[in-house]
């Protein structure tokens, strides 16, 4: 990238925080009810009014650059774990942390996820694994004496500490150095993802550690490190997790491509043993199913995808939940895709996830789209952040912002290759200054209030502080759309 183009890359951060502040403060009557940019307004004013003093400050160039200067040199090779037992210890302080700042306050799918599991249900689709997890947790919880919730928040604490430091570590791959790489870290996980991975009752915490596996794997098969069974078998670990890693089946196929160079005779037989590898994990657990009586359940599982497809209608109404391109809008968050709710919501949902991916890559498509095919590793975080982006257009949130969630894959995958084109072609100056810009204000505009909501919202500001609850005669529809019709 040009010394031209950057030239304006921190004046146009520092303009675009000063309206998000704005923003977060109530004054830009617009996005009144934009749910990912309203945070400061759930939290007790002290705390409101110190976040946008910081934001504000950031602003201001003179103490923008004195923060700057002040960063300590060397910092990153002390934070980021260089050994296997660094790496673990890495693992189990990021994971206590994340248990500290776990969610107290629950909404959308974690009450229904709970419920299954004391009912006992396992094998549930699309999370195939994961609420297979979630029951092996409520067993625990009965045979200790605890909650099922609180075993299940200390293994989402315990795989968000996994997945952070197992992200060091990609970082360390994508990134040209230490400090380059820690701001990479810094930029993929500090956002909302953050807040998926403390303590947050869903399968994504799952999901995401299965993503950084495959990301490793793939990163280590590309330069030659590892054979491609190894991320096949990641990724199908990831498949039986969630079947929304089915997405990343193109850039599985990728990387099976290339790990045979230029010897265009191999490449048959190396899709073919990732593709055997990729189905291993799934096809062993359902067999096991059949062969250990869980038969009825995987004919539930059946009709509950040909439901959500749209191929067999629902006995109680219920829409699909993969939408074709032409669907009409309907009721709720039955949005037409890229309807103009539909993309509100998923701006929302980006910017609550991955405040800079978006930005930053739309920066580098009009200025640099060159640098998205300049290497191997960068055209498969593209190809992988291509088809998740699909997988977020056609599937529906039924929650609507109580699904904020539903898309962390997708935005893992889009924020990773916006911070590595950014740590690999930005120069510094003013790659620091510009760094201190987006790590800060996600942090200020979403990590901090995002995690004090989930604590205890103080002011009921919006959809975060409570619940749907139907009146007498109302439909569950009906509920949803009175209490959160505005923000849809």
């Amino acid at each position: 990238m040009s010394r031209d183009a950057t030239r304006f890359a921190v004046p146009t951060a520092a303009a675009a925080l000063l309206l998000l502040t704005a923003a977060q403060m109530g004054a830009l009557p617009p996005l009144r009810f934009a749910w990912a940019t309203n945070l400061w307004q759930y939290l007790p004013m002290p705390l409101a009014f110190g976040l946008a003093a910081l934001s504000l400050t950031l602003c201001w160039p003179p103490p923008r650059i004195a923060l700057v200067r002040r960063l300590p040199h060397g910092v990153a090779e002390r934070i980021l774990p260089a050994t296997p037992t660094a790496t673990a210890l890495f693992a189990a302080a990021a994971a206590l942390v994340l248990w500290l700042l776990r969610e107290r306050h629950m909404y959308g799918d974690s009450n229904i996820l709970l419920y299954n599991a004391a009912a006992g249900s396992a094998f549930l689709f699309p999370d195939i694994g994961a609420t297979f997890l979630f029951q092996l947790c409520q067993r625990l919880g009965t045979a200790v004496g605890v909650s099922g919730q609180s075993v299940v928040q200390v293994m989402v604490a315990l795989a968000g500490g996994c997945t952070v430091a197992g992200f060091a570590q990609v970082a360390r791959l994508l990134a040209p150095d230490a400090g380059r790489a820690l701001l990479l870290l810094l930029l993929v996980l500090g956002g909302g993802l953050l807040r998926v991975l403390a303590g947050h009752v869903e399968v994504y915490a799952f999901v995401l550690l299965c993503a950084v596996a495959y990301f490793r794997t793939a990163l280590d098969c590309l330069a030659g490190r590892r054979p491609v069974t190894h991320p096949a078998l990641a990724f199908g670990v990831g498949l039986w997790m969630h079947l929304s890693f089915s997405f990343l089946a193109p850039s599985l196929l990728l990387v099976a491509l290339l790990s045979t160079g230029a010897d265009r005779k191999a490449m048959p037989a190396a899709v073919l043993r990732a593709a055997g590898v990729a189905a291993l994990p799934i096809v062993v657990i359902l067999a096991a199913m059949a062969v250990l009586g869980h038969t009825t359940e995987l004919a539930q599982a059946l009709e509950t995808l040909r439901r959500w497809s749209g191929i067999e209608p629902s006995p109680v109404g219920h829409e699909a939940f993969l939408r074709s391109p032409f669907a009409a809008s309907g009721a709720g968050t039955r949005y037409a895709i890229l309807s103009a709710g539909h993309a509100k919501y998923l701006a929302n949902a980006f910017f609550l996830l991955a405040p800079p991916a978006l930005p930053v890559l739309a920066g580098f498509l009009v200025l640099a789209p060159r640098r998205f095919a300049a290497s191997r590793d960068v055209v498969f975080l593209g190809v992988a952040a291509l088809f998740m982006v699909l997988y977020a257009l056609i599937v529906r949130p039924v929650w609507g912002p109580y699904d904020w969630d539903l898309f962390s894959l997708t935005a893992l995958a889009l924020v990773t290759l916006a911070a590595t084109l950014l740590v690999r072609a930005m120069p510094d100056p003013p790659l620091t200054e510009l760094g201190v810009l987006l790590v800060c204000g996600t942090l200020l505009l979403v990590t901090i209030p995002f995690l004090a909501i989930g604590i205890a919202p103080a002011q009921p500001a919006g959809p975060f502080a409570f619940g749907v609850e139907s009146a007498p005669g109302e439909s569950p529809v009906d509920a949803f759309e009175r209490n959160l019709g505005p923000w849809l």
